[in-house]
Order: C-alpha cells, then sequence, then structure tokens
C-alpha cells in the first residue's frame, strides 16, 4: 500500500523524556492511553485529548500494565503479577511468576488475549535463553507456554484468532504459531519474518483489522508494516532513534501511538529533542481493541 493511503498526519501526543517509555493499553472503558516507564518506574494515564498525564511511581522493574474488565489494573512488577486501581497505591500481588532471586530475569512486554486472558514475557537478561512466555488465566492459573525463548518481547495475535505472534529481540524474529482461542494454546511455531541488520531491534508488536503487523524497530528509528505472509509492506520513519512500542486506540482505533526511548542517547542533550516522547499517527486503517483481562 502506497504510504499517502495508510497515514494521513503524525503528531507528539505526549511532549516528555521517558527514559524507557513502553505501551501498555488503549482502555477502551476509559478512553485513556495506559503507559509504562521501565527506568523510572512510573505507571502512566494519559488523557490523549488534553495531553494530561498522570502517573504513580513503583518499586521495581515494570513490564506491562492491562486493565480488568472488572474495573482497576494489572501490571508486571520485578517476578511479579500486582493489582491496583489508579491512582491509588495500594498493590496485590497475585501471583508469582519466577523466583525473586532469580537476578538474570525481568518480565517484559504483555497482552491479554480475546478471552481475557493475560500473556506475559519473561526476558533473559544475560542473554542465557532462559526466558519464557507464561499464561495468566482468569482463575489464577499460571502456565509455562514457550520456553525457547531469550528477550522475550511483543505479542499480538491475528484478527481471527488462529494466529499469534512473538517477538524475541534476541534472535531478530517474530515467531508465529497457530493459535486455539478455546483453549489458549500455541503450537507449531515458525519463523514469520528473520530480520538481518541487527542494529535494529525488534520490539513493540500490534496488529491492524487488515491482519498486517506494525513493529517497532529499537535503534532503527522506524516502523515497519508486515504482511501477514511475512514480507515488509512500508516503511514509516519516525523523529527519533528508539522507537519502542505501538498500540492502536482512540476513535474508531485509527490512531497508532507510538513510545520511545531517550535512555543512553546523545541525542537527549539538545534541549529539543524528541527522544522520549509519544508519538500518534493517524492511519486509514484501524486497529483491534486490545483486551481487558475478565478475571
Amino acid at each position: 500500500m502506497n504510504m499517502k493511503n495508510l497515514l494521513s498526519d503524525l503528531k507528539i501526543a505526549w511532549t516528555g523524556q521517558a527514559a524507557l517509555g513502553e505501551l501498555g493499553i488503549w482502555h477502551p472503558i476509559e478512553k485513556r492511553l495506559y503507559w509504562i516507564d521501565i527506568t523510572k518506574g512510573h505507571i502512566n494515564r494519559m488523557d490523549v485529548e488534553t495531553g494530561e498525564n498522570q502517573y504513580i511511581v513503583v518499586s521495581g522493574i515494570l513490564g506491562a500494565v492491562v486493565g480488568r474488565a472488572k474495573g482497576g489494573m494489572l501490571a508486571t512488577l520485578s517476578n511479579k503479577i500486582i493489582s491496583f486501581n489508579f491512582p491509588n497505591h495500594e498493590f496485590e500481588t497475585i501471583a508469582t511468576v519466577f523466583p525473586a532471586d532469580r537476578k538474570d530475569l525481568r518480565m517484559n512486554d504483555g497482552k491479554c488475549d480475546r478471552r481475557g486472558r493475560f500473556w506475559i514475557g519473561v526476558a533473559s537478561q544475560e542473554k542465557t535463553g532462559h526466558g519464557g512466555l507464561y499464561r495468566y488465566d482468569t482463575d489464577g492459573t499460571l502456565t509455562l507456554m514457550e520456553e525457547d525463548v531469550i528477550f522475550s518481547n511483543g505479542l499480538t495475535w491475528s484478527p481471527d484468532n488462529k494466529f499469534f505472534y512473538y517477538v524475541d529481540s534476541a534472535k531478530y524474529c517474530i515467531y508465529k504459531y497457530d493459535f486455539d482461542l478455546d483453549k489458549g494454546t500455541i503450537s507449531n511455531r515458525s519463523i514469520l519474518l528473520q530480520l538481518d541488520n541487527v542494529s535494529d531491534i525488534p520490539d513493540g508488536l500490534t496488529i491492524d483489522q487488515d491482519g498486517f503487523l506494525w513493529l517497532a524497530l529499537y535503534n532503527g528509528g522506524k516502523l515497519i508494516r508486515i504482511h501477514p505472509n511475512g514480507e515488509i509492506d512500508n516503511t514509516i520513519m519516525l523523529p527519533v532513534e528508539r522507537p519502542t512500542s505501538c498500540v492502536f486506540g482512540g476513535d474508531n482505533e485509527k490512531t497508532l501511538f507510538v513510545t520511545s526511548c531517550s535512555r543512553d542517547l546523545h541525542e537527549v542533550e539538545t534541549l529539543n529533542s524528541p527522544a522520549g516522547h509519544i508519538f500518534a499517527l493517524q492511519v486509514k486503517i484501524g486497529g483491534i481493541s486490545e483486551s481487558l483481562f475478565n478475571g
């Protein structure tokens, strides 16, 4: 698809300097954008109409944040899953994913499938291959779904729920699995896209209504739109070197929000640097609302 037919506008949704910004969810009920700053320990909630951004500070390493259908939020923090009500600081640990002494591991990215189960990535900070992917069910059951993982990252499901897509940043690839929505299982892993340029690290991932994937390339300064057959359909250059994640939201899910990273970049020494900002791309093909946890 021609770029002119794909995008209509690119603007800054939030002017700030997130050290390591990552998106959580466009909350379909609250009409707010939830996002985190992993380095600063901030869970943020933004009104995209006004740009007003609230945040709470947590102690530990954040990985993901999702909404709950019954109200409130879930997040992965250090080695745990916690529940809370924004903006209250009353956190409750509802599950432990791995032992606290495993300092080589950290939570990284997570989303709910369309039955409201929470899928949680665990990344190996030492790139040992000891990362993994877990499914936290609405009855409180935690199940290891994939263990052949180094640096767990973006994940999403096809619009028809037949496929699951999953990024391993350390392997520079997107995996494709068969997905059983009723059982919540994945099988038959294959490589959908293998990136050759190892300076462009695959990061956050989402999907549009036509089943095309949108992938943020950390260090690459761009997003790529990927056909369901694995071919790169389009490249969208961004004014920052390190985009980290993307999620659809806003009216009719036709705004693609993109977070970015300013940590360790010389560009933040420039007063007007956009590194760390959140961007909003107006797209012609809308996305699919991210699901809430159903427990």
